[in-house]
């Protein structure tokens, strides 16, 4: 299992697609190997500023390895993905959350390789819960 903890938070903004980054904090990813679960879980805050909701989301439900990791309605990126972790990095203010996997045939001559995929871009905090956002 792995276990890794960020802080992102920044002011609450309108719910957009992607960009949970803005709004939550306490970013966690546990992921077990073969267990089809890569569970990302944060403290999003709500409408109400004040209040915040701990919510959690299965990335492996909506990311595929396709020569890589991918978006897609179908995810099933744990069978042939492992070794996952979460990276945050803060670029000019902004926080990036990017997922990383061990993943086969997408190294050279079709070996295991690393493959990164950045969780702003589809993963959106609607009112406290982390959503999907296609």
């Amino acid at each position: 299992m792995v276990g890794v903890s960020a802080n992102l938070a920044m002011p609450m903004g309108k719910a957009q697609a992607g960009g949970f980054g803005l709004t939550c904090n306490n970013v966690k990813l546990d992921a077990v190997d073969d267990s089809k679960k890569a569970m990302l879980s944060a403290d999003c805050k709500r409408k109400d500023p004040t209040k915040t909701l701990h919510s959690s989301i299965n990335l492996n439900d909506y990311i595929a390895k396709s020569g890589g990791l991918v978006w897609a309605t179908r995810g099933d990126f744990q069978q042939t993905c492992n070794n996952d972790r979460l990276h945050v990095v803060n670029l000019l203010g902004l926080h990036l959350g990017a997922l990383a996997a061990n993943c086969l045939g997408v190294g050279p001559f079709g070996l295991p390789g690393d493959s990164v995929i950045e969780l702003n871009e589809h993963i959106t905090n609607d009112n406290g819960n982390l959503t999907y956002s296609p």
